[in-house]
C-alpha cells in the first residue's frame, strides 16, 4: 500500500520512474558513508567532504516513533567525474507544510548537504522545513544527461533512496543528486505516512 501511494505522489509531481529499498543505503564503490544524524536538536544539517556530491540519504526510526525529533538521517556521499568544487552554498528554508515539496540544484550544481529544522514542540512532518547545500561542478555538462528518479516510502523503520543502480555506476559518469523532494497526504503527519524523492544525474 504505501508504495501505490507514493506512485500517485509522484505521478502529481510529474516524476514517472520509481524504484524502492528498505533499510540504510548499501555501500557503493568509492562511497563515503555518513553517520547517522538524530533530528532532537531542533536544528540538524549533514554536509559531504569536499568534492564529493549526495549519492544516496537515508532515513531511520524505532517502531512507534514517529515524531519529527525521533528521526534519523545519514548522506552517502561520492566524488565527481566533473569535479565538485568547494564553491557551496545552502538555500533558502523549504516548508513541508504543502502536500509536496522540493528544491532542486541549478543546471551547473549537484547537492552535497542537507538541513532540517522545526520549532520546540511543533513535532509533525508538516512543521518541518529543510534546505539544501548545492556545490558548483568545474566542468559542468553543457546539457545534463537524462534523470533518473528515485522513490522511498518512510514506513520502513529504515529506508533509502539511493543513485546507482544495481550497485553499478552509469557508464557515463558516477550519478549524484540534483533534486530533493517531500510529501504527505492531508492528515498523515507523521514520520511512518512521508514519501520522498530523490532525483539524480550522471554529472
Amino acid at each position: 500500500m504505501p508504495k501505490v501511494r507514493l506512485f500517485l505522489v509522484l505521478l502529481v509531481l510529474g516524476l514517472p520512474h520509481l524504484s524502492f529499498a528498505d533499510g540504510l543505503a548499501t555501500p557503493f564503490p568509492g562511497s563515503i558513508e555518513l553517520p547517522l544524524v538524530s533530528k532532537f536538536p531542533l536544528n540538524a544539517w549533514q554536509a559531504c567532504p569536499a568534492r564529493t556530491a549526495m549519492h544516496a540519504i537515508s532515513f531511520s526510526h524505532k517502531f512507534g516513533e514517529n515524531l519529527t525529533f525521533q528521526e534519523s538521517f545519514s548522506l552517502q556521499c561520492l566524488p565527481s567525474q566533473s569535479m565538485v568544487t568547494t564553491q557551496c552554498s545552502w538555500g533558502q528554508w523549504v516548508s513541508n507544510f504543502p502536500l509536496s515539496s522540493r528544491a532542486d540544484a541549478d543546471s551547473d550544481s549537484v547537492i552535497a548537504g542537507i538541513a532540517f529544522t522545526h520549532r520546540k514542540d511543533e513535532n509533525f512532518t508538516y512543521q518541518e522545513s529543510f534546505a539544501i547545500m548545492t556545490c558548483k561542478l568545474a566542468n559542468p555538462h553543457p546539457n545534463r544527461p537524462p534523470r533518473i528518479i528515485i522513490g522511498a516510502t518512510k514506513f520502513s523503520l529504515q529506508s533509502n533512496a539511493t543513485c546507482d543502480r544495481n550497485g553499478t555506476p552509469a557508464p557515463d559518469g558516477l550519478i549524484v543528486a540534483i533534486t530533493i523532494g517531500f510529501s504527505h497526504f492531508k492528515d498523515q503527519n507523521e514520520t511512518y505516512q512521508e514519501q520522498y524523492v530523490v532525483m539524480c544525474s550522471t554529472d
